[in-house]
């Protein structure tokens, strides 16, 4: 499995150039807004790694690794684990040049930059346990589409119940919540990862390549 997860980040090299371009220019914009952008470059560094699955359909990847064994296990873990590593990697980082721009700048807000840290790991775990099944079972292409049309149709189905049930939460339950994220939304992102990455195996195990 190391060696789809390095074959994975090898393929990115051609991406990193242009990835550290954009690094600089946002921490050229944390400086002088004093403000952090730790999700902008992880989320270029997130879509950036979807060209892997372009380049494994291309050149017929998958078929070659699921003849080998446990090749469909390690193909999956493989994907989930290269890109929660990366993503880990970019945020990490990202957070200590923006830490040394707020020192050098005298702007540093610690508390912000730990919450957008951890906020931009787990908004970005779970958009890829929604991707990823949607992927291995159409395609990077047809995945892509389909989860925007699910984000859009989500999105549309929460707004509209909520204006017809008028769901408001206690300022009880507000405050748990506020002092409880970083534990609820760690196990949050744990159990949709699990979730995710077993329907990925349910339907890379039954798919023909």
């Amino acid at each position: 499995m190391k060696g789809l997860i390095k074959k994975d980040l090898l393929m990115m090299k051609g991406s990193i150039k242009l990835s550290m371009i954009f690094l600089l220019v946002f921490l050229v914009i944390a400086l002088k807004e004093e403000n952090t952008l730790i999700f902008i470059p992880a989320f270029l560094s997130t879509m950036l790694f979807m060209t892997t699955f372009s380049y494994d359909e291309y050149n017929n990847w998958n078929a070659y690794a699921t003849s080998l064994p446990t090749g469909r296990k390690n193909l999956v873990r493989a994907k989930y684990m290269a890109n929660l590593g990366m993503l880990v990697a970019v945020v990490v980082i990202f957070s200590i040049l923006t830490s040394a721009l707020g020192v050098i700048s005298s702007n540093l807000n610690l508390e912000k930059l730990i919450f957008s840290s951890f906020g931009c790991i787990f908004a970005l775990a779970i958009f890829q346990a929604v991707l990823y099944p949607f992927i291995f079972k159409f395609g990077i292409e047809k995945g892509r589409i389909g989860i925007l049309v699910g984000v859009f149709g989500f999105t549309g189905l929460v707004s509209l119940l909520k204006d017809k049930l008028d769901i408001r939460l206690s300022k009880e339950l507000l405050t748990i919540l506020e002092n409880n994220w970083l534990p609820l939304a760690t196990i949050t992102t744990i159990i949709l990862l699990t979730i995710s990455y077993l329907i990925s195996m349910k339907i890379v195990n039954k798919k023909e390549f």
